[in-house]
């Protein structure tokens, strides 16, 4: 039951970073908490800065595609399969999720006191730590 409970964990993280990921690789302008912690609407702002801020939401996006694909593949292919590795590579690619997440939005939110998603980061953190914990059980 725990094995169950300790994919589950770990699948929602990937599943989120999949979807956030996707988001923001596919979407043309910035998210409506970075116009919120700039204080101006995308429009507004200078076109380099514009395609500047666009390119670096794709490499996140895109990075966030990627580990989640592959913490996905890594929960499917060998942690089902009972491969004890994934024990301590599942947590450590899942926190490279997580904790630069959580960084990056409470740093803007208490900064700039923009609306980031900062609970959503702080759920993604309690799935990973519940499924450390349990898969050590």
């Amino acid at each position: 039951m725990a094995h169950a409970i300790v994919a589950v964990c770990y699948g929602l993280v990937a599943a989120a970073a999949v979807i956030f990921g996707t988001v923001y690789v596919l979407r043309g302008r910035i998210m409506p908490y970075h116009e919120e912690a700039l204080g101006r609407r995308f429009g507004e702002l200078d076109p380099a800065l514009q395609t500047l801020l666009v390119a670096m939401l794709r490499v996140v996006g895109g990075e966030l595609v990627a580990c989640g694909l592959g913490l996905a593949l890594m929960i499917g292919l060998s942690f089902l399969s009972g491969e004890s590795w994934t024990i301590w590579a599942m947590p450590l690619l899942a926190l490279g999720i997580v904790l630069p997440n959580l960084y990056a939005t409470t740093f803007v939110r208490r900064k700039t006191g923009a609306r980031t998603p900062v609970e959503l980061t702080v759920i993604g953190v309690i799935l990973v730590v519940a499924g450390a914990v349990l898969s050590l059980l």
